[in-house]
């Protein structure tokens, strides 16, 4: 995996790709949160869309179809298809692709 540095105005996704920020998992005892750190990681992870391609393109640049995801959508996504990592403003977000997204939730 590769690490970019960059600022915020020099980013914008194309060709298919998402950009997430990863939501940590919680769990809810008593009124306190939990963040839990020790359970085996999942295929599915949580996240929340900071920018989205407009549409999914085929190889020759045809649109298929447009993507139904908005800044800020929380989605289910596969965690093994994160392609990129980006450090910006000290926070990690994962580049992945559109196909790669499993639904958005509420």
């Amino acid at each position: 995996m590769r690490y970019i540095e960059t600022n915020p105005f020099e980013i914008h996704v194309i060709n298919n790709t998402v950009m997430i920020k990863e939501i940590p998992e919680q769990e809810m005892v008593n009124g306190l949160v939990i963040i839990k750190t020790d359970k085996p990681r999942q295929f599915m992870a949580k996240g929340e869309v900071i920018q989205a391609a407009p549409c999914v393109k085929d190889s020759k640049g045809k649109v298929l179809y447009d993507l139904e995801l908005n800044q800020g959508d929380k989605i289910l996504y596969d965690n093994r298809a994160i392609q990129h990592r980006i450090k910006w403003n000290d926070e990690m977000y994962f580049i992945i692709r559109a196909e790669d997204v499993y639904c958005v939730v509420g």
